[in-house]
C-alpha cells in the first residue's frame, strides 16, 4: 500500500509540476506579445485559434456569425494579454474571453432581430458533448445546437464541452447561479428531445446515456 501511494503521490505531484510550468511559460509569453512583441502575438494567435474555433463553432448560429466571433475573440485575446497573470492556463483564460465576446455578439444581434423561442421542461442530465465524436455527429450536434436560445446554448456549451462547474458559469456569464441551473434544466431537455428525434444522432446515444 505505501509503495502504491508514493507512485499516486510522484504522479499527482508530476501533474501539478507540469502545469505550474504550463502557467509559468505562457505568462511569460503573454507578457511578450502584451508588451508588444509581434513574434509572441503571433504565437499566440496561432496558439489558441484552433481551440478558439472549437468554442465558437458550438455557440454560433451560422458561419457568418462563426467568423465574425473568432475574428472578435482573437482581437479580444490579444488586447487583454495585459491582463494575463498565469493563475490558469492561457487556453482556460481565453475560453472566458471567447464565452463573453460571443454573449455580447448575441446580444447585440437581438437588439436588431429578436427571437423568442418555447422552453421545455424536464430536468435531463446530457453528456453528448464526451459520448459523440466524428465530423458528421459533431456536425448534426452542432445544428442542434444551434437552434436553443442563446443564453442556453452558451451554457450547455460550457458546462459539456469546456467542463465548467456551475458556480464558474454564473462568473464568467454574469448570470444568478439559478438562472444558470435553469437555462441548464430547459436547454438539456431541449437538446435531448432534438437527439432523440435526429436521424443522425438518435442512433448513437440511448436516453441513459444522458441522466446520470
Amino acid at each position: 500500500m505505501a509503495f502504491e501511494w508514493e507512485i499516486y503521490r510522484g504522479t499527482y505531484m508530476t501533474e501539478i509540476s507540469t502545469i505550474e510550468k504550463i502557467r509559468e511559460n505562457d505568462a511569460l509569453l503573454a507578457h511578450r506579445a502584451a508588451s508588444g512583441d509581434s513574434a509572441a502575438r503571433r504565437q499566440v494567435a496561432e496558439k489558441l485559434f484552433e481551440r478558439v474555433r472549437t468554442r465558437v463553432w458550438y455557440l454560433a448560429s451560422s458561419d457568418r456569425d462563426m467568423d465574425d466571433i473568432i475574428q472578435n475573440s482573437l482581437i479580444e485575446i490579444l488586447k487583454s494579454l495585459h491582463n494575463f497573470r498565469g493563475e490558469s492556463t492561457l487556453d482556460t483564460w481565453a475560453d472566458r474571453i471567447v464565452i463573453r465576446t460571443a454573449m455580447r455578439f448575441f446580444n447585440n444581434r437581438k437588439q436588431k432581430d429578436p427571437v423568442f423561442l418555447e422552453d421545455p421542461e424536464g430536468v435531463i442530465e446530457c453528456k453528448a458533448f464526451q459520448l459523440l465524436s466524428g465530423s458528421e455527429i459533431k456536425a448534426a450536434l452542432q445544428k442542434l445546437l444551434v437552434k436553443l436560445p442563446e443564453n442556453q446554448r452558451v451554457v450547455c456549451v460550457m458546462r459539456f464541452a469546456g467542463e465548467y462547474s456551475m458556480e464558474e458559469i454564473a462568473d464568467i456569464t454574469g448570470a444568478p447561479l439559478n438562472t444558470v441551473k435553469d437555462r441548464l434544466k430547459t436547454g438539456k431537455a431541449k437538446l435531448l428531445r432534438m437527439i432523440q428525434s435526429d436521424p443522425v444522432l438518435s442512433h448513437w446515444v440511448k436516453e441513459s446515456d444522458y441522466v446520470d
